[in-house]
């Protein structure tokens, strides 16, 4: 990107800069390609036609309006240069006539688009203090659903691609690649009906209730000789790791990345740093304290519900306790993936209209250390949702004792699982998916994982850094292999610590027992 602007006479080291990995796709258009061509000849059209992930280079300067923006394709190749200056920056006021003129030279030179075979559908101007600004959008005239034009010639019911520029003054940039679908389709994906409204309310409001709901019988209990015997200390260590996972996320991976993209010149840079530290350092105490307060309130329940009952920890446990957590991480992950594939063949085969269709491209390509970033995010990800899960089944076992209750809490959990339906055909399909996943799920906790902390830390963990190296090491760029490599070694690390603690604790029952004496 720097060797781009200093080839347009910009000197790149007189700005600071950011690289972003950005999906510009529209889910919604992606949704009606889906159903018009297919999922494979929607990818080429990604891939090909109208690029969808993209590299974003920005260069900017502190309080400064003019900056530059170098898009890139995946492949490294320019896809364009964006340019933005001050409104009163001076420039020529072109005609209408003019700007098309200098754009569609543009376009054939620079993007080798043939303007035969596009049509201009939109322009605008607009005035500045001292030039004249043009945006100019052009529609190809071939659909990208082409194989249904014979059925219906109206063009307002296909999908096209479209490409936009600007002119400001004389300068031509800003050029970017889009697909335009039918509006009333459009619409009618947008709309808003009563079901989605309550689908929607229901979603906040299920988790929102249950946790509420498990805050006040826990502090309701504040004075209680229970409460007293909570050992905040022990959890208040595991809050640190928390803690420490959030950080290195933080600072090895693309937030800095993503808030500096979107950083405005406007505001003082030193100003942006200081509430980047402020939020960092707020959300680190956020993680920590929501750990800590989770497992309290698991603590507290399971204490309420079974009495007497040891509760799980990560060290000085028994051998057979390592044994079982190294046999959940790996036997649970290799369940779910499983069961994750079952799915997918199955609801391939059941086709239903979906409200969105996103694309997905990764998520770690622009972190600053992609490896320590997917390590410390499995870390975080995992302690979170096991403190969830104990505070959670901890309350469910100590105050909804019903089986009615239990019942319907579960069916309501997996009603809110549904996300994202286009209709009730699709609600159904993800319903019935989402109920099984839970089935296996509760099946799990209950007749196998039972108490044990580790385990289900493992069988959380363990997938996203299976996912994180498969991207990473399927990539054809060295860096990201290594940074792959980097997963693998923090997996193995995650599945040793079980195995040794095992040994470890079977060795020394083994001492124990044939002590003389």
């Amino acid at each position: 990107a720097g060797e781009i602007l200093k080839q347009r006479g910009v000197d790149p080291q007189s700005y600071k800069s950011v690289a972003t990995f950005v999906d510009v796709t529209d889910p919604t258009a992606s949704e009606y390609l889906r159903q018009k061509i297919g999922v494979k000849a929607l990818n080429e059209t990604y891939e090909k036609q109208v690029p969808g992930a993209l590299w974003d280079v920005r260069f900017f300067r502190d309080q400064k309006t003019e900056e530059y923006s170098v898009i890139l394709r995946p492949d490294g190749t320019l896809h364009s240069v964006h340019h933005e200056i001050e409104e009163k920056a001076a420039g020529a006021s072109l005609s209408k006539e003019e700007a098309i003129v200098k754009a569609t030279a543009y376009l054939a030179s620079e993007n080798k688009i043939d303007p035969s075979r596009w049509n201009l559908v939109d322009s605008s101007s607009e005035k500045r203090p001292n030039r004249i600004d043009h945006t100019l959008i052009w529609q190809a005239k071939e659909p990208l659903d082409s194989q249904h034009a014979a059925t219906n010639a109206d063009p307002a019911t296909h999908a096209f691609r479209r490409t936009q520029v600007t002119v400001l003054g004389d300068e031509v940039t800003n050029y970017r690649t889009f697909i335009k679908i039918p509006d009333e389709w459009r619409r009618k994906q947008d709309l808003q009906s009563i079901w989605r409204t309550l689908h929607s309310v229901f979603v906040l409001c299920l988790p929102l209730g249950i946790g509420i709901a498990a805050l006040v019988f826990f502090l309701r209990e504040i004075k209680s000789d229970l409460m007293k015997q909570v050992p905040w200390r022990r959890l208040t260590g595991w809050g640190l790791f928390a803690l420490a996972a959030f950080l290195a996320t933080s600072a090895f991976g693309d937030r800095i990345p993503m808030l500096l993209s979107q950083y405005k010149t406007s505001v003082p840079l030193k100003y942006m740093y200081g509430g980047l530290a402020i939020g960092f350092t707020v959300g680190a105490l956020f993680y920590l304290g929501l750990v800590v307060i989770l497992f309290a309130m698991g603590w507290f329940f399971l204490k309420q519900a079974y009495g007497s009952v040891q509760w799980p920890g990560w060290r000085g446990m028994p051998p057979d306790y390592y044994r079982d957590a190294l046999f959940i991480g790996i036997g649970g992950t290799a369940a779910m993936i499983a069961l994750s594939r079952a799915t997918e063949f199955v609801l391939r085969r059941w086709p239903t209209p979906h409200r969105a269709f996103p694309a997905g491209f990764g998520l770690d390509f622009d972190s600053y250390v992609p490896g320590i970033s997917i390590s410390a995010a499995a870390v975080l990800h995992g302690l979170l949702f096991a403190a969830a899960l104990v505070a959670v089944g901890g309350f469910v076992l100590a105050h909804c004792k019903s089986p009615l209750l239990r019942i319907m809490l579960f069916v309501a959990a997996s009603v809110a699982l549904v996300s994202g339906w286009g209709s009730p055909a699709d609600f159904l399909k993800q319903w019935l998916a989402q109920l099984i996943l839970l089935a296996v799920v509760l099946f799990g906790i209950v007749r196998v994982a039972r108490l044990n902390l580790l385990g289900y830390f493992l069988v959380l963990a363990i997938p996203s850094l299976i996912l994180g190296a498969q991207e990473l090491l399927s990539q054809p760029n060295g860096l990201y292999r290594q940074q792959g490599y980097i997963v693998i070694a923090a997996l193995t690390a995650l599945l040793l610590w079980p195995l040794v603690e095992w040994m470890k604790a079977a060795s020394s029952t083994v001492a124990t027992t044939t002590e003389p004496g």
